[in-house]
């Protein structure tokens, strides 16, 4: 998700599918060609935490806090809750998303919360990504151009839906893109999953 005002939480369906990128360089030339409006660089280092009584893996559910460095700005911290997916080939979900600094810049009131509450860090993932924005048929959407260090270059293309009327469109226009972007290397693991195996822990969480 990109970033919303602090008053104003980002209530919504995400709707997204990631892809493996070979050449990130072309896909970006390619964003270009369709007119893809390009947004300022962001650093991503999120901390994903697992819940004391249910197991995230087995609800596909997700919990984090964000911290975002953006090029030129003091950068923001969000927390994000990403509920179950729904069944099919792209990520469907309910997603919550909303700022928590100024009052807590660095996160670190919300994830002394969290632990007070019982829950436990999984994993720091940290990316760099570098969003665009569209639209396509009427509706708009972002694509990421992702750079997560050892785990590989990745685009992300994401909407919003209102509600499941909209699941069908919405589905249509990701893979339009992806079409147009010659994308065709589904990754269906999120980043923490990636990170766990890497790191040798297995896949225990779910996430984006």
């Amino acid at each position: 998700m990109q970033p919303t005002e602090p008053s104003t939480p980002a209530t919504g369906i995400e709707i997204e599918q990631k892809y493996r990128l070979d050449n990130p360089a072309e896909i970006e030339r390619l964003l270009g060609q369709i007119g893809a409006r390009p947004q300022p660089t962001e650093r991503h280092a999120d901390t994903y935490y697992r819940h004391p009584a249910r197991d995230f893996a087995q609800t596909r559910e997700a919990l984090r806090i964000r911290r975002v460095v953006v090029a030129g700005d003091q950068g923001q911290t969000l927390v994000t809750y990403k509920g179950p997916l729904w069944a099919g080939a792209i990520k469907t979900r309910p997603e919550l998303e909303w700022r928590i600094d100024p009052c807590d810049p660095n996160g670190v009131n919300m994830a002394e919360l969290l632990g007070h509450l019982g829950f436990m860090e999984a994993l720091t993932v940290t990316k760099t990504r570098r969003p665009y924005a569209l639209q396509h048929a009427g509706r708009a959407l972002t694509v990421t151009l992702d750079d997560a260090g050892t785990l590989g270059h990745f685009s992300e293309i994401e909407t919003l839906a209102r509600g499941s009327d909209e699941f069908a469109a919405c589905h249509e226009a990701i893979l339009a893109i992806a079409a147009m972007l010659g994308l065709s290397d589904a990754e269906p693991r999120s980043y923490l999953t990636m990170a766990l195996i890497a790191a040798g822990a297995g896949s225990t969480d779910a996430s984006d």
